[in-house]
């Protein structure tokens, strides 16, 4: 618990409590930094040092490890920035409508500096499915590779899967006909794009999501990774950075009555209090907070995704059960789904070196 009140501190951010922390002799700097990095956190702690001046606190030899590991992340993303202008310009010369998401446009959108989190992967969503043969031998064309199988059929993977990953000189490209897919979800993609906006970066304008459906995006992904005992902290630092920008803007009624429409209610009702709980938050988002509550009857404690996520153990029977908990079906529905759709989804997410994504990694 020491490591997440300090990490609580840097997402408020408390520059008080971070100085008490860094002054008391009992706090283990080396420990809270394994655990940053542990939650993918490390880049987004050391930044937040620096934006609240305390660097010069920090022991010298840590400072200048962090740097070093800092510059290593920064050619990568310096790369995923190029790939993605080329992508961007590769789409528009063939004329191909796409939302872009996640990757270096989430991290500058919502966290303002490019340093403050590294990503893995560019995503983008195309209008329909059947879009998905020809987008695919654009990027055939432009040298991109599938880092993919199909089990049967493609028709018969595209509707248990949510994406196919291509990859150019090492670098991952997720083509997304879906947001995630479960038989429970009527997700509205008509509605994702007329509320879709152009964000400008580095001087070029891209297609991207609403703040609702960024939002929305990243709760459903917390579910998917408590369903495959991968769920670290990082995506909840990623909502949190939403609601610090939209939560003042988003009509908090019209988004649960837009998520019960789409049956993902549950689980965006879950991992918003899970967040407001992880970070003692909930003074902070007042608003959200009293519309929340009354909700949450009917949900499983907070406190079970508190100690999977500060746990972190793999292959942990209890996290799936919670997440099957989570959708608008019955515990026995959602079993079977999973177990039926398995099959096509390891074939589909092995050949990137993970039996499954979330749609808020990256």
């Amino acid at each position: 618990m020491e490591h997440l009140a300090l990490l609580r501190s840097l997402v408020k951010p408390d520059v008080v409590a971070v100085r008490n922390a860094l002054s008391d002799p009992k706090t283990d700097l080396i420990g809270f930094l394994r655990f940053a990095h542990h939650h993918q956190l490390g880049a987004f702690a050391y930044w937040t040092f620096q934006q609240l001046g305390v660097t010069d606190e920090l022991p010298a030899r840590t400072v200048a490890a962090t740097r070093a590991s800092s510059l290593l992340e920064r050619r990568r993303t310096e790369r995923q920035v190029r790939q993605l202008r080329d992508l961007a310009n590769l789409l528009d010369a063939h004329g191909a409508q796409v939302l872009f998401m996640k990757g270096p446009l989430f991290t500058q959108r919502f966290y303002g500096s490019l340093d403050a989190r590294g990503f893995s992967d560019l995503d983008i969503l195309i209008q329909s499915p059947d879009d998905l043969d020809r987008i695919e031998a654009m990027l055939l064309d432009a040298g991109y590779e599938p880092a993919f199988r199909v089990l049967i059929s493609r028709r018969s993977s595209r509707y248990f899967a949510h994406h196919f990953e291509y990859r150019q000189n090492g670098l991952p490209l997720d083509v997304h006909w879906a947001l995630q897919r479960h038989f429970t979800f009527a997700i509205d993609y008509a509605r994702i794009w007329a509320t879709s906006s152009a964000v400008t970066f580095q001087g070029r304008a891209y297609r991207t999501t609403s703040d609702e459906y960024e939002l929305a995006l990243r709760l459903v992904g917390v579910l998917t990774d408590l369903q495959v005992g991968k769920l670290a902290l990082r995506p909840l630092v990623d909502i949190h950075r939403i609601l610090k920008a939209a939560d003042h803007t988003l009509d908090w009624t019209a988004f649960f009555s837009e998520r019960q429409r789409e049956r993902i209610l549950r689980p965006c009702l879950y991992v918003l209090a899970v967040v407001l709980d992880v970070f003692d938050c909930r003074d902070q988002f007042a608003t959200l907070r009293r519309l929340l509550e009354p909700r949450l009857s009917s949900l499983p404690s907070v406190r079970l995704a508190r100690r999977a996520v500060l746990e972190s153990r793999k292959l942990d029977v209890g996290q799936k059960l919670l997440a099957f908990r989570l959708y608008e079906s019955s515990l026995a529905a959602a079993l079977s789904w999973w177990l039926v759709s398995l099959p096509f989804r390891f074939a589909v997410y092995a050949g990137s070196g993970a039996t499954e994504r979330s749609p808020g990694d990256g």
